[in-house]
């Protein structure tokens, strides 16, 4: 049997994946799973997908399972690499899924795989659906995986804002006490805040940290009001906002129309580092001044915003969210 989570954008289906996930693993079950990540590109690959998968349900046998796939064993023993066709993947997939009795795949975010590479992986899912493996998948509503996931039961989360709500509200509050800068607010102007972004929030998470992100920078109440009375509608909407916010601020334009850029064409992960040399680079000149550079990495992260977060144990710079590439891309 297999199921099929659908989320609007921003959601936060990576955090109820790993939830279910965590709650498979805490059961010791026979569970497989694989996060699609567009920013790491190797992520979005259906080879690698089916390979992980594989390996996992291998690893968790407890029967001896080598004189099953006499053909893995060949390969190996021929010095081959690992296998890429995706069909011979899937049916050793199949076959390992054999092993267990009631083994589990979870894929999440189905959406961040694009082009050729979404559509080798939609004409896979249906294959593994094969009455023994129970499958569950997370996605956006984007029209070919809609097609593909409708013969499978299908659970839109969009319908279900009354189970969702308390879970916003307790990220909210959480939010409007760890940060220095909205903690230091009213009670009353607090509970103002959560009850607006609550009612239009229709169960973004991402929207409602980014408006959090807004209201931090305001100096004063009058201020903080001001956005709430004027939130923008949808990601869409908040990310135009941003953008426009920076092309207003002297400095900032040409920094963050650079960092972005990066960003989105990079094929790997950039470290801080990277991205603070690469933002010198002017087209024309024929070497970088240094001088033109951000003088602080702390400088360049505050300019772009919500649109830009950073991994401060691997000081990897990423876009924030696949909704800020999904945004900017189509600009």
């Amino acid at each position: 049997m297999a199921y099929a989570f659908v989320f609007i954008t921003g959601a936060g289906k990576t955090v109820i994946a790993s939830a279910i996930i965590d709650e498979f693993l805490g059961r010791d079950a026979a569970l497989a799973y694989f996060y699609c990540d567009f920013q790491q590109a190797r992520t979005t690959h259906t080879c690698q997908i089916l390979r992980s998968l594989l390996a996992q349900l291998l690893i968790k046998s407890k029967k001896e399972w080598l004189s099953s796939f006499s053909d893995l064993r060949e390969r190996k023993a021929r010095g081959s690499g690992p296998p890429s066709d995706n069909s011979l993947l899937c049916d050793w997939l199949l076959r390992a899924a054999k092993l267990h009795d009631r083994p589990i795949v979870v894929i999440d975010a189905l959406d961040e795989c694009k082009d050729q590479e979404l559509e080798d992986l939609l004409d896979i899912i249906p294959r593994m659906n094969d009455g023994h493996l129970r499958l569950l998948l997370t996605s956006r509503t984007e029209q070919i995986i809609k097609e593909t996931l409708a013969v499978f039961p299908c659970i839109p989360l969009q319908e279900r804002n009354d189970v969702i709500e308390g879970d916003m509200r307790t990220h909210i509050a959480k939010e409007l006490q760890s940060r220095r800068k909205l903690r230091v607010m009213t009670a009353d102007l607090q509970a103002e805040v959560m009850s607006t972004l609550l009612m239009k929030a229709e169960g973004m998470f991402r929207w409602v940290q980014c408006q959090l992100d807004s209201i931090a920078r305001c100096i004063s109440a009058n201020q903080v009001r001001e956005v709430l009375e004027s939130l923008p509608k949808g990601l869409n909407e908040t990310y135009e906002r941003i953008l426009l916010t920076i092309n207003e601020r002297e400095f900032h334009g040409p920094f963050v129309r650079r960092t972005l850029t990066w960003l989105i064409v990079a094929m790997e992960p950039l470290h801080i580092q990277q991205v603070q040399e690469a933002v010198k680079i002017e087209l024309g000149q024929p070497a970088i001044d240094d001088e033109t550079g951000p003088m602080n990495v702390t400088g360049l992260i505050e300019a772009c915003s919500s649109l830009v977060s950073l991994d401060d144990q691997r000081q990897i710079l990423s876009l924030s969210h696949f909704s800020v590439k999904v945004c900017l891309c189509s600009m």
